[in-house]
């Protein structure tokens, strides 16, 4: 779809008036005849920027009216063909022709270029739907001719719309720049109406966590995955992740306990697993680069491959000013993916020679210069086959003393079968393609941290694993919260008290101790290492929980009753799980009172 927004010009009323007495005293021949069909269809456009698609079901038609003409020479011949389109509330302006404006595809389809729409449609949002079926019109000259103008629905029955988060019927491609408040305002307004569904909820940060993760940072997919969304509306976007996620509403200043960089970092690098939104935005186009560069077989692709790249390497086609916005975006996502589209030589008929990445030291573009490229006789357009004669290069000897790095350059070996591309992942392997495995190349890395399994293991409890994260982990250089954590009197007292339902011998009592000791066991599936994992990030939860108590609530309650919450959670979990008949299984549940019915042949803890 292609929407247009223009200004509106007021109609004078004397100046229309005039205009229709002069158009009374012309005498033109209003029939249209197969000489005129004949002209249309045989005049190609070179160029033009417009998609097919298909008409949206709530779309309503404007009512519009094509009028053919054609002035005849006194000698009886045609002079000059003249088509008008008729639209209601709409006005065409004076000394424009249809037929210099517009061109066609075939009978079915009628392109108009982006300057007549411009000067055509004044101040409506509409969208042209080309290749609409138009058999049902009555004037059978303008069958095969006509477009269907149809007036965007989105806006006007907006109200009497149930909005669905899964309806996307309301989303229109559009050759102009994206308008974040006037266009993107569907997706800011659901957005939001599910945080205030959220705010009155007493929902914990873990909760908010896990709502972040899979719900708000998957409401723009859709929109997402067709184009690249304004860095406006992914900033005003994540502001409302962050306020939601750290004060449940707005985002205030201070709240925030980690940065938002960190926080987007996957949980093996010790953040929270949630995406950041432009990045993930530019692997969900980087699908549209795949099915360009394997040849998907789809109409646009086509479209593509004709009228953008014209024989031309995707890798070449140089950024300029006259292009489509839409266009334009995926042009700069090239830099950022072209690392990981991997070419794979058959009979190299498909396969750039200069452009695409097939060889061991990348696209030869970046090493041989296109002055030397065209003094040796070879084409930039140049395939495989073209420059590889018999397993040997053609190109002159002493390219490799001016360019040293095509010595490791091997001459591949053409067979029958066609060239192929893959995707290359992080660890230089070719893998099937796919969103997932081209957001994890392209996003911000960092160190996987050694604390990862202590925390987040299959048995875990979401809101003590989180309270690890941001309170032990992340600050656990700061001397107050190790304090706090096994190292006043009274937390002391507390881990002193769970070691024996642990059944493990020298378990340390400081809390880096206690991580180092927790690091070494973590990846055990064994039931000790599992509970003591539970009880430690137990003990964490409520220690601090009684800290915060005390500071703000002036409560105290004595070490008895913090001892009966941690093991009466942690027994609530145990008791979800399955064990296998073993006297290690069998000891601990004598010791946690688990039931008999726990311990069966089915394992899921060793």
């Amino acid at each position: 779809m292609i929407m247009i927004s223009k200004r509106r010009d007021k109609i004078n009323p004397r100046k229309k008036r005039l205009n229709l007495e002069e158009a009374k005293g012309q005498k033109v021949d209003k029939s249209f005849g197969l000489d005129f069909v004949s002209f249309m269809v045989g005049n190609e456009p070179t160029s033009y920027r417009e998609a097919l698609v298909v008409l949206l079901s709530r779309c309503k038609p404007l009512g519009h009216k094509w009028i053919f003409k054609k002035k005849m020479k006194a000698d009886g011949t045609i002079s000059k063909h003249k088509a008008r389109l008729v639209i209601k509330e709409f006005r065409q302006r004076e000394g424009l022709e249809l037929i210099s404006e517009c061109k066609t595809v075939s009978r079915d389809i009628f392109i108009i270029n982006d300057d007549f729409l411009r000067q055509l449609l004044l101040n409506r949002v509409i969208t042209i739907d080309y290749g609409k079926s138009v058999d049902n019109i009555a004037d059978p000259l303008a069958k095969g001719l006509s477009s269907e103008l149809v007036r965007d629905s989105s806006k006007n029955q907006a109200s009497a719309h149930d909005h669905n988060e899964h309806d996307y019927e309301d989303l229109t491609m559009s050759g102009r720049v994206l308008c974040v408040y006037r266009d993107c305002a569907e997706l800011m307004e659901r957005v939001k109406r599910r945080i205030c569904d959220w705010k009155n909820k007493f929902l914990s940060f873990a909760g908010r966590a896990q709502l972040v993760r899979s719900v708000l940072s998957s409401m723009h997919v859709y929109w997402a995955s067709v184009f690249i969304l304004p860095s406006s509306l992914i900033i005003e976007l994540e502001q409302l992740m962050r306020g939601f996620l750290w004060c449940q509403g707005e985002m205030k200043r201070g709240k925030a306990k980690v940065a938002w960089e960190v926080v987007c970092l996957p949980k093996k690098e010790g953040g929270l697993g949630i995406r950041r939104l432009d990045i993930f935005n530019k692997a969900l186009v980087s699908s549209h680069i795949w099915s360009l560069l394997s040849g998907k077989e789809s109409l646009w692709v086509k479209w593509i491959h004709v009228y953008k790249l014209n024989g031309r390497s995707f890798w070449d086609i140089p950024i300029r000013g006259n292009m489509s916005w839409g266009w334009r975006k995926i042009l700069h996502v090239r830099q950022l993916v072209r690392p990981l589209f991997r070419s794979h030589i058959g009979n190299g008929n498909l396969t750039f020679a200069w452009h695409d990445h097939w060889s061991s030291v990348g696209p030869l573009s970046k090493i041989v210069s296109n002055r030397d490229i065209y003094s040796a006789g070879f084409h930039l357009n140049a395939k495989v086959k073209d420059i590889c004669d018999s397993g040997t290069w053609s190109w002159p000897l002493d390219w490799y003393a001016k360019y040293p790095l095509l010595t490791n350059v091997v001459a591949p070996t053409l067979n029958d079968l066609p060239d192929r591309i893959t995707l290359c992942n992080m660890d230089n392997l070719d893998v099937n393609f796919s969103v997932a495995a081209v957001w994890d190349s392209i996003r911000p890395r960092s160190i996987e941290v050694d604390w990862f399994h202590v925390v987040w293991f299959s048995h875990h409890i979401p809101r003590y694993a989180i309270h690890l994260c941001l309170c032990v982990f992340f600050v656990k250089s700061n001397q107050i919260h190790m304090i706090i954590y096994f190292g006043w009197q009274f937390s002391s007292w507390v881990w002193d008290n769970l070691k024996p339902l642990l059944c493990i011998p020298n378990v340390p009592s400081a809390l880096d101790d206690i991580v180092a000791f927790l690091i070494h066991v973590a990846k055990m599936k064994s039931i000790r290492s599992v509970v003591c994992k539970l009880v430690f990030s137990a003990a964490c939860y409520f220690l601090w929980q009684e800290r915060n108590y005390r500071i703000f609530k002036k409560k105290k309650r004595p070490k008895d009753k913090i001892l009966e919450l941690i093991k009466s959670n942690v027994r609530l979990k145990l008791l979800t799980c399955s064990f296998k008949k073993t006297p290690n299984v069998q000891m601990l549940a004598h010791i946690w009172k688990l039931p008999c019915s726990l311990v069966r042949p089915s394992p899921t803890l060793v």
